[in-house]
Parts: structure tokens; sequence; C-alpha cells
């Protein structure tokens, strides 16, 4: 059986498939997210602090509240960080009075719990992002030398929807009906 050649198209989809499913399962990344949540919740406690919920009650019924995901902590090192929380947890974060954003000179005073969890969330996430990187350049390098789909399958196996997709029927005649291809083979084949 002839082997399928590697061409830009099915290389681009063996890549997208290794970004979306296989890298993101090979790294565990459940104490990082652990550490996250810690940060989330010491930086809901630190705007009730500066914030309290009686005040902020009144703000809402006018609304006039915003969520922030860019805070400034002060530690108890007295240290001052920065950490910016994602756009899709931004209403998992307490709110504060309207009026400025991300550039605000607002500083949150956090406790010892809340700089441990900050600090061994840099260095485990760092490393995380690390190992994504090692593991995506690996596999960059198997599929941009690899000269046929086989040569992907001999060292890694792939779901059989996206080996169907890699040599299965050419792309370019599938909008064209089985009846028709019959028809023009018949055509070639009577007149030679």
């Amino acid at each position: 059986m002839a082997k399928t050649q590697l061409n830009k198209t099915r290389r681009e989809l063996i890549l997208e498939h290794i970004e979306k499913a296989v890298i993101p399962n090979a790294i565990d990344r459940t104490h990082e997210k652990a550490l996250y949540d810690a940060i989330l919740s010491g930086a809901n406690v630190a705007i009730r602090l500066k914030y309290p919920e009686a005040d902020m009650a009144i703000l809402r019924k006018y609304r006039c509240t915003r969520f922030d995901r860019c805070l400034k902590f002060q530690f108890p090192t007295g240290r001052v960080d920065g950490f910016s929380f994602p756009y899709a947890d931004e209403e998992r974060l307490a709110d504060m009075p309207n009026g400025g954003g991300c550039f605000t000179r607002d500083v949150f005073v956090a406790d010892e719990d809340f700089e441990t969890a900050f600090n061994e969330h840099a260095l485990v996430k760092k490393a995380n992002d690390a190992a994504v990187s090692r593991k995506n350049a690996d596999y960059h390098s198997l599929v941009h030398t690899a000269k046929t789909v086989e040569d992907i399958l001999a060292v890694m196996p792939l779901p059989d929807a996206l080996i169907e997709r890699l040599c299965g029927q050419r792309q370019a005649l599938v909008a064209i009906s089985p009846e028709v291809i019959e028809r023009i083979k018949a055509d070639f084949a009577t007149a030679a």
C-alpha cells in the first residue's frame, strides 16, 4: 500500500491535534490550579478588606461597581507585586467601586498564606509552561521531519477520525459524487 506523504495541510492537522488534545493532557496542572484558586480566594478577601460588603451593597444598587482583573498586592515582606486574572475569571473576583481599571493605584494588603500561594504558583506555572514548551518543540520536530503519515503513526497513535482525514479520500474530489467519478472513468475506459 502506498504511503501518505505529509504536506503542509496534513502537518497542520496533526499539530493542531497535538496542541489541543495531546500536550494539555500530558501536563498535570492540578497543583497549579489549586494555587490559582488560593490566589483568587485571597484576592477576594483582600478586596473585601479594603471595600467592605456593606459599602458595596449600596454601590451595587446604583450600578457603581466594577470588576478589576489586574490587581496589585502588598505582602507582609513589604514587596508589592501584581497579578492579572484571565478575562474568563473576572466575575469570580469580588467587585469594587467604579472608577479606574488595570492602572489604578489601588494596592491590596495580602497575608502570608496568600504570599506563599502567590510565590509557589509563579514557580509551578513557570515549570509547567517550560514542560509544555519542551513537549511542543519535541512534537514539532517529529512532525516536521517525518516524510509520511505512517512515520508519525510509528511513533505515536492518532485518532481514527484524524487518520481518515489524513489518508482518506482526496479532498479535491469530495464535492463530486462517486457516481459522477465512475461515469468519467467509464468514458475514458471505453475511449481506450
